[in-house]
Formats: structure tokens, C-alpha cells, sequence
């Protein structure tokens, strides 16, 4: 899908798009709970698109890159003020896209994720923004939201995280 597409069907209300990021050790993904609530979530924020202004005149794969750009610096900005750690490099994970029904959100409103793995520097503790942080394998995906639980699926079929 091209960046314009992605543009309309984010200004639909239909759908929204995710940055996950996907930090694993031990063959476990990291999961937070913010204060208040009852799920866990992958560490991540609302995509951030590229306004037509931002690519007019460029080719798709020019707009691609910029995009891919983006995703990491707003990614990074995210997770340093949140869990307040230094991430690493990040990676891109093509074969990590999904959709699932939003969390907390109407019937039909769906998420789709784009997924970028990575370590970090630091200590991972709670922050004024996040109340628990859980390390699960995909036996613990009833802790989580259908998106958690389609990443936790995936990750344990490329034997990424246990059962």
C-alpha cells in the first residue's frame, strides 16, 4: 500500500496505524500495562504519516524511505520517554504486518501494526507512564490485546519467543 493510500484510510476513522516495537530476551517479547489499565501492550505509538505536502513529487520508493524514517525517530522519541531507556538500532520487520480489531475501540475499527525490532540500554523499570512491564512467551497472549496476541503467534512460529 502506498503512502497515500494509507493517508486516506487513516483519515477514514476505519482503521489507524501502529509502531510496535518488538524487544525480546530469554525467548520472551516486553509487554507494558500503563496506570489504570487491565491490558498489556506492545511498546509502541500511533504511526505517524507523511502529509502529502511531506512527498509530493517524490517516487514510491523515495516516499517509502522517508516514511521508514520517520517510523524510527518517532519510535525512538516514544520509547525513550516512556520506558526512559536508550533503544539500539532498529530493525524493520516486512514480515511482521498485521491487523487486528483495535482494543478498546468500535467493532470494526481496526490496527494495523508495522514492527520494528530492537534492543536497548538500560534499566527497564515502571515510569510515570507505565505501571508493569511482563516479558511473555505466546502461553501468556490472554494477557494481552488480539494485536499481542498475533505478534506473540508470529514470533513463536519463527521461534522467536516459547510456547
Amino acid at each position: 500500500m502506498d503512502v497515500d493510500s494509507q493517508v486516506q484510510m487513516e483519515l477514514s476513522g476505519e482503521s489507524f496505524q501502529k509502531l510496535c516495537w518488538i524487544c525480546i530476551r530469554d525467548y520472551k517479547m516486553l509487554f507494558v500495562r500503563k496506570f489504570g489499565g487491565d491490558m498489556f501492550f506492545d511498546p509502541g505509538c500511533r504511526r505517524v504519516l507523511l502529509t502529502p505536502e511531506e512527498v509530493g513529487g517524490l517516487s514510491e520508493y523515495d516516499k517509502r524511505e522517508k516514511q521508514r524514517l520517520k517510523d524510527e525517530q518517532v519510535l525512538v522519541e516514544k520509547i525513550r520517554e516512556e520506558l526512559e531507556i536508550e533503544p539500539g538500532p532498529l530493525f524493520n520487520m516486512n514480515s511482521f504486518s498485521f491487523s487486528a480489531q483495535a482494543y478498546g475501540k468500535p467493532e470494526g475499527v481496526m490496527v494495523s501494526a508495522y514492527c520494528l525490532m530492537g534492543e536497548f540500554k538500560g534499566v527497564l523499570r515502571p515510569t510515570k507512564f507505565i505501571e508493569e512491564i511482563a516479558w511473555f512467551s505466546s502461553a501468556d497472549r490472554k494477557k494481552t490485546t488480539d494485536l499481542g496476541n498475533a505478534l506473540l503467534q508470529k514470533l513463536r512460529n519463527e521461534g522467536l519467543v516459547y510456547r
